[in-house]
C-alpha cells in the first residue's frame, strides 16, 4: 500500500518505524487489518495510546486509561486489582478480544480479559478498534479489539534506566525500575514493578438476591500485585526474531459470603511468545508467532483453601502478506488457538479452534476498500464463517465517508457450559452483525469523527433469573452514535468524546423490551491538558448516565461525574514529579449495585528517566 512501504506489519517493527520515521510519518496501527497502516488511512474506528500519552494522563490502571475513551463503559467490583470488566459499544464484556504483543489473553473460563490485572507500567503502546474484527481474529471480537503492546528496546540504542517510587491513597506505596536499550543487533528491555494497597470496603452487602456479596465484611480489602516484563530481539538482516513475557503475580481481597464463596484470590497472569518476521522479497512477507497466555486463580475462604480455576490458551499463527501492486494488498493466514481449563468445580475441559482467513486491502482513486473473509472450525460447535467489508470514499483532501459490515461469533466459555448453578450445556454460540457509517475530517481547528452503529446478536448469553441458569436470548438490539473531537485553543489541548447508546432485549420472554444491563444510555468523556517548559497540568471529566444492573431492569444505578486534576515539574533534567487527585469532589457512586467505587484519592509519583 502506499502510505507503509515494504508492508510493515509485525509490532517489533513497528516500534522500529515508530523510533526511525517517528518526524516523517504519521499515527500507526496494525491491529485494525493486521498490518501496519496510518491512523487516518484506516477504516475502522480506532485510537492509539503511546507511552508519551499514558504517561500525560497519570493514569494509576489500564482500566482508568480506558475508562475515557470513546464507547466505553466500565464496571468495577469495589477497587484495584477487582474483578472489572468493559462495554464496548454496547457489547458484553467478554465481547471483547484483547492481546499482549500478539497473544490473546481472555480468559476460558469467563471468557473476559483480566485487564485489571495487567500492570500499566509494562505498556509501550495501546491500540483500540471499535467494532467487530472476528473475520481477522476469530471468536471473542464481537465489539471489537484491544492489543497491548509491551516495552521494548531497540538495536543501537543507549542503555535508559528507569526509576519511580509512587505513594497514594489507602496506604498505597509502589516501586518500578526498569532498563531498555540495545547492543548491536540485538534490543532489550526488563521492567520489574511491586506495588500495594490497602484499599477500601470492596462491597457494602446485600440480602437481594443475585446482587451484590450477600454478606457484611465492613473491613478493608487490600490488593498488591508484583509483575515483571521482558523482551528480547536480534535482527538478522531482512528477518526479526524477538521473544516476551509478562508475568503479574497478585494477592487480592474482596467480601465473599461463607461458606459459599470466597474472599481472597491468589492470582497469576503471564504472558509469553515468540515472533518471527521476515521481508521474503521487495513485495512479500511473512509473520509466525507462537505463545501461551495463563490465567492461574487459586481462591480462598479467611485463609482457607476454596478453589482453584487454571485456564490456559495456546495459540500459532502464520500470515503471509502480499503486494500484488503498489495500491492493492493481500493478506492470507491460518491461526489455531486451544483453550483448556482445570477447576475444582468442573474437572478438565479443553476445546481447539482453526481459522483461516484472507483480507484484501486497495487504494482506488479516491476510494480505500477492505474485505476480509474467516472460516473457523471450532472443536466443540463446528464450522463458522465470518466476514467483513469497508468502503471509505475521500470527499476532499480533508474529510472522508466511511461505511462498513461486519459478522462475528462467540462461542459460550467454560463457565458458562459448565460452572455449578450457572452452567448451561445446552447454550448456542453468539452469533452478530453489524453495521457503521461514519464521517472523519481534519480542519484548522483540529480533527474530528463522527459514527453511527447497529449491532444484532442472536443467542446473546445472559444470566437468566428464571431458570437460574445461563441462556441464550433469542435477539439483541444495540445501536449507538459515537462523537469525538480534538483542537488547541491557545496552548490547551481538548479530546472530548460523547456516546449515546440505545440496547434492547428483544427475545421472547419475560425480559422483551428491556434495556441491557449496566450500559448507560449518554456517556461524555473530556480531556484538558497543558504543557508548560517544566511544568503540566490536566483534567479529565467522566460523566455516565444512569443504567439498569440486571435484565429484568429492577435494580437501577444512578448516573455520576467525576473529575480527576493533574500536574507534573520536571524538577531537573531526567527528574520528574507527577500528581494527580481522583474523583475530585468525592462523588458517591457505583457501577454496580453494592460495590462503591473510591472516593477522593491521591496519587505523588517520584520518576527518574534520563
Amino acid at each position: 500500500m502506499k502510505t507503509i512501504p515494504r508492508l510493515a506489519l509485525a509490532s517489533s517493527l513497528i516500534f522500529l518505524i515508530q523510533n526511525s520515521l517517528a518526524e516523517s510519518l504519521p499515527e500507526i496501527i496494525v491491529s485494525a487489518t493486521r498490518t501496519a497502516q496510518t491512523v487516518n488511512d484506516t477504516l475502522s474506528s480506532v485510537t492509539v495510546f503511546t507511552a508519551e500519552d499514558i504517561q500525560q494522563q497519570h493514569a494509576s490502571s489500564l482500566q482508568e486509561l480506558l475508562q475515557a475513551r470513546a464507547g466505553f463503559q466500565l464496571v468495577n467490583n469495589g477497587g484495584a486489582g477487582k474483578i472489572t470488566s468493559l462495554f464496548l459499544r454496547g457489547t458484553e464484556s467478554d465481547h471483547i478480544l484483547m492481546m499482549i504483543d500478539g497473544i490473546k489473553i481472555n480468559s476460558s473460563s469467563t471468557g473476559t480479559p483480566p485487564l485489571e490485572l495487567i500492570p500499566l507500567e509494562m505498556i509501550e503502546r495501546v491500540e483500540i478498534v471499535r467494532g467487530p474484527r472476528a473475520s481477522l481474529y476469530g471468536p471473542d471480537a464481537i465489539g471489537g479489539v484491544i492489543q497491548i503492546f509491551t516495552k521494548k528496546g531497540h538495536a543501537g540504542d543507549t542503555i535508559k534506566p528507569t526509576l519511580s517510587l509512587t505513594t497514594g491513597s489507602h496506604n498505597t506505596q509502589g516501586v518500578t525500575a526498569g532498563v531498555l536499550g540495545g547492543a548491536g543487533n540485538a534490543s532489550y528491555s526488563f521492567t520489574l514493578k511491586k506495588e500495594k494497597t490497602d484499599g477500601y470496603n470492596a462491597c457494602t452487602g446485600s440480602s437481594t438476591a443475585f446482587a451484590g456479596c450477600f454478606t457484611e465484611e465492613p473491613d478493608k480489602d487490600a490488593y498488591d500485585n508484583q509483575s515483571i516484563s521482558v523482551n528480547l530481539g536480534y535482527q538478522f538482516n531482512n528477518t526479526r526474531l524477538s521473544g516476551q513475557f509478562l508475568g503479574s503475580d497478585n494477592n487480592i481481597e474482596f467480601d465473599g459470603a461463607a461458606p459459599f464463596a470466597s474472599n481472597e484470590s491468589q492470582s497469576l497472569l503471564q504472558s509469553y511468545g515468540i515472533t518471527l518476521s521476515s521481508e521474503l522479497t521487495d513485495h512479500s512477507n511473512f509473520l509466525l508467532s507462537v505463545g501461551r497466555s495463563a490465567n492461574k486463580n487459586k481462591n480462598l475462604q479467611s485463609g482457607v483453601f476454596f478453589s482453584r480455576f487454571n485456564t490456559e490458551r495456546d495459540s500459532l499463527s502464520l500470515q503471509g502478506n502480499i503486494d500484488i501492486t503498489e495500491d492493492h494488498l493481500l493478506t492470507v493466514g491460518v491461526d489455531y488457538l486451544e483453550d483448556e481449563a482445570r477447576t475444582t468445580s468442573y474437572g478438565k475441559v479443553s476445546r481447539d479452534n482453526i481459522g483461516l482467513f484472507a483480507e484484501y486491502q486497495a487504494d482506488i482513486h479516491n476510494h480505500n476498500v477492505n474485505i476480509g473473509l474467516r472460516k473457523d472450525d471450532n472443536q466443540q460447535f463446528g464450522n463458522k464463517t465470518t466476514g467483513n467489508i469497508a468502503i471509505g470514499h475521500l470527499i476532499n483532501q480533508n474529510m472522508k465517508f466511511i461505511t462498513s459490515y461486519a459478522t462475528a461469533f462467540k462461542a459460550p466459555t467454560f463457565n458458562e457450559l459448565f460452572f455449578p448453578f450457572f452452567g448451561n450445556t445446552e447454550l448456542s454460540p453468539e452469533e452478530s452483525y453489524t453495521i457503521e457509517i461514519g464521517l472523519r475530517g481534519k480542519q484548522d481547528w483540529g480533527t474530528w469523527s463522527g459514527s453511527l452503529y447497529r449491532t444484532k446478536i442472536d443467542n446473546l448469553i445472559v444470566y437468566d433469573a428464571n431458570a437460574m441458569l445461563a441462556n441464550n436470548i433469542d435477539k439483541a438490539k444495540i445501536k449507538g452514535v459515537e462523537f469525538i473531537a480534538e483542537t488547541r485553543i491557545q496552548a490547551w489541548q481538548f479530546n472530548a468524546n460523547l456516546t449515546l447508546l440505545d440496547t434492547e432485549d428483544q427475545s421472547k420472554g419475560f425480559n422483551n423490551g428491556n434495556e441491557l444491563a449496566r450500559r448507560p444510555r449518554k456517556s461524555l468523556h473530556l480531556n484538558i491538558d497543558r504543557e508548560f517548559p517544566r511544568f503540566s497540568i490536566g483534567s479529565t471529566l467522566v460523566s455516565e448516565s444512569e443504567r439498569f444492573d440486571d435484565s429484568g431492569n429492577n435494580r437501577r444505578i444512578g448516573g455520576y461525574a467525576t473529575t480527576t486534576l493533574r500536574a507534573s515539574y520536571k524538577l531537573m533534567k531526567g527528574l520528574s514529579i507527577r500528581a494527580k487527585v481522583g474523583n475530585l469532589f468525592d462523588k458517591h457512586y457505583e457501577t454496580t449495585s453494592f460495590y462503591p467505587q473510591d472516593g477522593r484519592n491521591f496519587r505523588l509519583t517520584l520518576q527518574y528517566a534520563p
